[in-house]
């Protein structure tokens, strides 16, 4: 599945979300202890699987609060999810894109050009996860596969879904002195 068909490939990516919006997240609901809310919800996925996860959360980002996208095929049809991040309006989706430096070099300019963008329009990279809305890098040795992508999959995970920042604890009051 794509967001949109592309020199007669793929699409079908409307028929998909829909059928997770209407089946799957009622049923894991119904079924699991899961949060409520886009703060609770993500999709990930690699390469045209993380370029229709990317689509959908932008398309659905009261549903999804977060999107993750492992090798993105992010120049699919000429570079379609710009045209998402335009025409879908600006929720806090929180996003994490990468690709491997042994990985095609459209691809990694795509990925690039997609987090410029994506920045031009407002997330924001930090280096603490709980600041950023953005999160792009070009993993060093990283290629095409599932043990390059799986061996991501910690880090990815702890942007997504970053602890509370550290409070300063309280200290506790001392006595007054007579």
């Amino acid at each position: 599945y794509t967001p949109v068909p592309w020199q007669g490939r793929g699409g079908g990516g409307l028929a998909y979300a829909e059928f997770l919006l209407a089946k799957v997240l009622p049923f894991v609901a119904a079924h699991y202890p899961v949060a409520k809310g886009p703060a609770g919800h993500a999709l990930a996925g690699c390469s045209l699987g993380g370029l229709l996860a990317l689509a959908t959360a932008l398309r659905f980002p009261s549903v999804f609060g977060h999107a993750a996208a492992w090798s993105p095929s992010a120049f699919w049809a000429n570079d379609h999810l710009r045209h998402c991040v335009q025409s879908h309006a600006r929720q806090p989706v929180r996003l994490w894109l990468d690709a491997g430096s042994r990985e095609g070099r459209e691809l990694q300019r795509s990925v690039g050009d997609l987090a410029a963008h994506l920045a031009a329009c407002g997330w924001q990279k930090h280096r603490t996860a709980h600041r950023a809305t953005l999160r792009h890098s070009l993993v060093r040795g990283g290629r095409h596969d599932e043990a390059s992508w799986g061996a991501r999959g910690g880090r990815l995970l702890q942007f997504l879904f970053p602890p509370p920042p550290k409070r300063p604890r309280r200290q506790p009051k001392q006595p007054e002195a007579p």
